[in-house]
């Protein structure tokens, strides 16, 4: 049975992913009980719905899960990523697949004016992510030459891990070095979320070139370690990224060189790179931290 105190239930894909990671990041700063499970583990092991008084859903693509919810109707919140799932395929199979549903969730401002035009019916909440800002801080590690960081799946056409690799290997002196994904590993490093830290440190800039993001918490994650974020203008790092001042933006059309005058620039003046980086930093502490934007989690769930 439900209990009186809030406790709260996130189905994600993987707990790995940077779903699971922003799902448990959320239970920590909410400070009640609850649990993350993956797709798999759930199908395989239901869990007693009745126990949880909030379910926080990302899988509402697969019908066995929405069927499994039912039963928790009024105490399911579906949420919806605001870059790739916001096609109009995706959002026509959203609209089906949540049907009777009335409580939804987007993590971008945008992808809530979306879902407010998409059905009448439903209460739509802003439901972004935040980031541990004493977890990612500056402790930068000694290190030769000029290392460029990347992460995500390398074989996901929309990350564009080749591009990158031409990109940094256009550089002189630029070391690439990746992250790569526990899904699709390719030969790639992975990393558990608390090495990441560690990672972001021993960087000097961090580079995303994916065509379509919702909101990259990599992004964060690195702008509060004090690195520089050089990316393609994708989800919502525009409310994130003040291009040239706190890090760069470049159209997802940009060309290799567009990319390489940024790298090259940050290579050669060192001190102007720890400028935007501490600039970077001061922007998630100001804007991004999981106490700026937990409230319509806490709303939701009546804490």
């Amino acid at each position: 049975m439900v209990s009186d105190m809030p406790n709260i239930l996130f189905i994600v894909e993987h707990v790995s992913n940077s779903w699971g990671i922003a799902a448990n990041g959320c239970l920590k700063a909410l400070g009640c009980t609850g649990s993350v499970i993956g797709q798999v583990e759930f199908l395989n092991k239901t869990p007693d719905l009745k126990a949880y008084t909030t379910i926080f859903n990302y899988m509402w693509r697969d019908e066995k899960i929405m069927k499994l919810l039912q039963a928790a109707k009024g105490r399911v919140v579906n949420c919806i990523a605001s870059g790739p799932d916001m096609d109009s395929a995706s959002l026509e199979t959203f609209k089906a697949n949540t049907q009777g549903f009335r409580l939804v969730g987007a993590n971008t401002a945008k992808g809530v004016t979306i879902l407010n035009a998409l059905d009448a019916d439903t209460m739509v909440f802003n439901l972004s992510h935040g980031v541990d800002t004493d977890m990612f801080k500056p402790q930068p590690i000694a290190h030769q030459g000029f290392k460029v960081g990347w992460i995500g799946r390398t074989k996901y056409p929309l990350k564009r891990f080749e591009f990158a690799q031409k990109v940094i290997a256009g550089v002189q002196g630029a070391e690439m070095v990746v992250a790569g994904n526990k899904t699709d590993p390719a030969g790639q490093p992975w990393y558990e979320h608390s090495d990441m830290p560690k990672f972001y440190n021993g960087l000097d800039v961090l580079l995303i070139t994916s065509r379509s993001e919702s909101h990259p918490l990599i992004a964060l994650e690195a702008m509060a370690s004090g690195v520089v974020v050089v990316s393609t203008n994708v989800g919502d790092l525009e409310s994130v990224i003040l291009n040239g001042v706190n890090g760069f933006l470049l159209p997802i059309e940009a060309d290799e060189n567009r990319f390489r005058l940024i790298l090259n620039y940050l290579k050669d003046n060192p001190e102007r790179r720890k400028g935007i980086g501490g600039l970077a930093r001061a922007a998630v502490v100001q804007n991004w931290t999981w106490g700026r934007v937990i409230e319509p989690y806490k709303n939701i769930i009546g804490a």
